[in-house]
């Protein structure tokens, strides 16, 4: 009831003062349910540093520290040397000084040190989850392709595949088969009809040479060597037979 009443209220004075109709009804609307500029704003997102800013940002960040490390160095040196001159000058106090400074310029190379190490653990932490971001990703591409292919092909088509093979193979030795067959047919009839002309053309050869039928031969014999001179003289003989007949 009470933002009703303030509504009506600031809406005659906003009409009382000459302000624009429209003007007035969104400022009622906003005065009512909130919003418009007064209302809370979105915190603004931060958009993270790419690996490779990340790098460049640590490196630079050692090259500093490395610099700063060489100049506490000199200063170091430089409050030694005065030091050693003033002790040497009975300067005392100008001595203690000067050690005071030395001993604060090498905290601050330890410090120097102990960054530069976190430095070099986050710039190796860096370069290393990018490895292994690498390597995930190269096995999500990997995994994916091996998927793909294996979309191509599974244990079924697999096995329809072997038997179409074996049933081309049983086809392939079928033809062979039948064509040796081919190769092979009528050969025993050939090879009786080739011994049957064999046997006829040796029938032939002996009628032709009568002389040969009555043609023996006879191996001759081995005979001692005792029994040789009477066997010349009885085949001598014989050939006198048969030069008087």
């Amino acid at each position: 009831m009470t933002n009703y009443y303030f509504s009506f209220t600031f809406v005659k004075k906003s009409l009382k003062y000459g302000l624009n109709y429209n003007l007035l009804i969104e400022k009622m609307f906003k005065k009512l349910f909130g919003g418009g500029d007064g209302g809370p704003k979105p915190a603004a997102q931060t958009q993270a540093p790419n690996p490779d800013g990340a790098l460049e940002k640590l490196e630079s960040q050692c090259d500093t520290i490395g610099k700063r490390i060489v100049v506490m160095e000199n200063k170091i040196k430089d409050s030694k040397a005065a030091a050693l001159a003033k002790k040497k000058a009975g300067d005392t106090r100008g001595a203690l000084l000067a050690m005071k400074q030395m001993k604060m310029y090498e905290q601050e190379i330890t410090k120097l040190d102990g960054q530069q190490i976190m430095l070099e653990q986050q710039k190796m932490t860096i370069q290393s989850t990018r490895a292994d971001v690498d390597v995930v990703n190269t096995l999500k591409v990997a995994n994916s392709a091996i998927g793909g292919m294996n979309k191509q092909m599974d244990v079924d088509s697999i096995a329809d595949l072997q038997d179409e093979m074996a049933e081309q193979m049983q086809e392939v030795n079928e033809r062979q088969e039948l064509f040796a067959g081919v190769a092979e047919e009528g050969k025993d009839d050939l090879m009786d009809e080739l011994n049957e002309m064999e046997a006829d053309a040796i029938a032939d050869d002996f009628i032709i040479d009568p002389v040969a039928q009555n043609r023996i031969h006879v191996d001759p014999v081995l005979q001692p060597a005792a029994a040789q001179p009477a066997q010349a003289e009885e085949a001598k003989q014989m050939a006198d037979l048969m030069a008087m007949m």
